[in-house]
């Protein structure tokens, strides 16, 4: 039997849901999976989900620990006490202490990949930190060029571009961001998904694909020269391919991902399909990483209400990714 994933699993804003879905997801992980939970004592016992394993207090008294145990909390101290259900500047420090700590265990190689619970901007922002968020806080401490995927079952969304207002997305959609964001996603297919030949769809930015130019040109223009250019680079690319349909097509098992173009081609369809199980994978990155595609619902924070599907997955996904990972090194 090979040995066991080990994930390295923040427990987010500790004003949040971040510490119920963390530790619920502890619960439904693989057996052949350790999950060295980065968090709190205190806050996962506030919010009632403190699940019964040992809590240590460095990193090689934890990793000593998931030697016998499926999961062990390694208890992070943060100043001050976050409340909960709001942002605040304790939260935003404890939610970067925690993800410190797990990039250089992850780093290191003392996991294999890292998850991460939902955290505030504004408690980032509130605790004096710029990062507007995980994405761009692991960017800046690994030297990745992230690329976002979106995920749920058989839908994978790679994003040319993330959150940019819709009346500058024509402006941000580059054939070099196509040419990039298929390049990362192709390759990270090959190693962490297991698929030897990638066939990646190149979605429209315009409806049906701007039919021809009636609707646009930036097909003509942009996105059909990137699918000559990632051709050319040996990928096996499709497009432009109209929005609505390319959904429908990844499901029968035409593609393995796809391109959107801005946010909202890969959410909703995401989402609709699998409102609890979507995740977020990370690409571009020398590192392992995938979330829950959810914020820190702080309206049901400390209540037990929160689904843990979304958080499992993403653990899932990483173990998955490591595997596959493994098995492609020579």
């Amino acid at each position: 039997m090979s040995a066991p994933m080990i994930i390295a699993a923040t427990c987010g804003d500790p004003g949040g849901i971040g510490p119920e879905v963390a530790a619920k997801s502890v619960e439904a992980a693989a057996p052949d999976t350790r999950i060295l939970l980065i968090g709190e004592a205190r806050y996962l016992g506030r919010a009632g989900t403190l699940p019964a394993m040992p809590v240590a207090g460095s990193v090689d008294e934890a990793l000593d620990a998931l030697v016998s145990s499926g999961a062990v909390l390694l208890d992070v101290s943060t100043p001050g006490d976050a409340p909960l259900g709001a942002p605040s500047a304790e939260g935003g420090a404890a939610s970067i202490a925690y993800l410190e700590a797990a990039l250089s265990i992850v780093s290191s190689g003392k996991a294999h990949a890292l998850v991460t619970a939902p955290i505030s901007k504004q408690a980032i922002a509130l605790a004096g930190y710029a990062w507007p968020g995980h994405t761009e806080f692991l960017g800046e401490k690994t030297g990745g060029i992230p690329v976002m995927m979106l995920a749920a079952r058989a839908l994978r969304f790679s994003l040319v571009t993330t959150h940019a207002p819709i009346r500058r997305v024509p402006e941000l959609v580059t054939t070099d961001g196509i040419v990039r964001t298929g390049t990362v996603t192709c390759e990270a297919l090959r190693r962490y998904f297991g698929v030897k030949r990638p066939r990646l769809a190149v979605m429209g930015l315009n409806p049906h694909a701007s039919d021809a130019g009636r609707f646009g040109d930036e097909e003509a223009r942009i996105i059909e020269p990137a699918v000559k250019e990632l051709a050319g680079l040996g990928w096996d690319a499709s497009g432009p391919v109209a929005p609505d349909t390319a959904p429908f097509r990844m499901l029968r098992g035409d593609f393995d991902a796809a391109l959107a173009m801005y946010h909202e081609q890969a959410a909703l369809p995401v989402k609709t399909l699998a409102f609890d199980e979507g995740i977020n994978v990370t690409l571009g990155l020398p590192i392992i990483r995938t979330s829950p595609d959810h914020g820190t619902a702080y309206d049901i924070a400390g209540r037990g209400a929160a689904s843990p599907a979304s958080m499992t997955a993403a653990v899932r996904a990483a173990a998955a990714m490591s595997r596959a990972a493994r098995m492609a090194c020579p």
